[in-house]
């Protein structure tokens, strides 16, 4: 029962932070030993807090519950969806190259777009994608998804956005892939 309260989340019975941290570690050495490619994607549900402020926090914590239902309906066997913050996940998507990750999360963006929620209409969800490459650690692939789910956010939110890696001269990629709307 410890073990469950310290790596699963109350709410949404996800993995929670701590737990994402050590799968995505043990991941990142799997996929280095066995030359594997591995995926993450950041998930943010855009204007979230309006939920919240709204219709109160109840109702946010059914559509919560519900994004989680959807979207571990669209994940692969073997990918692991953890909550990783407030209305925020983070998707470990193991033997992902890059171009199917952004596939996989397109799929997932539609599954939550396309249907409204039981007592708050319609949700959209934008996603960070990054692909291990080079000398990545799990800080900065994290870094990698952030950036494109920030840029997803500021290009009108409800896309997908990918952060392939990191140019020959070791700099951050600086033009992002867009998928979605």
């Amino acid at each position: 029962m410890l073990a469950a309260q310290a790596n699963e989340d109350p709410l949404t019975g996800l993995p929670n932070r701590r737990r994402l941290d050590d799968e995505l570690d043990r991941l990142l050495a799997l996929a280095r030993r066995y030359g594997r490619p591995l995926s993450v994607a950041l998930v943010d549900i855009d204007h979230f807090k309006r939920v919240n402020d709204e219709l109160g926090h109840q109702v946010g914590d059914r559509a919560l519950i519900e994004v989680v239902t959807r979207l571990s309906a669209l994940l692969r066997q073997g990918d692991l969806l953890g909550r990783w913050g407030g209305e925020e996940f983070l998707l470990l998507a193991p033997y992902a190259k890059h171009d199917a990750a952004l596939d996989l999360a397109e799929r997932c963006r539609e599954g939550i777009a396309r249907t409204p929620f039981p007592g708050v209409g319609h949700l959209t969800v934008s996603f960070g994608v990054a692909t291990l490459t080079g000398d990545d650690d799990a800080r900065s692939i994290l870094r990698r998804a952030d950036l494109a789910l920030y840029t997803a956010k500021r290009e009108g939110r409800d896309r997908v956005v990918g952060m392939p890696g990191l140019t020959d001269a070791g700099e951050l990629d600086s033009s992002p892939e867009r998928n979605g709307r």
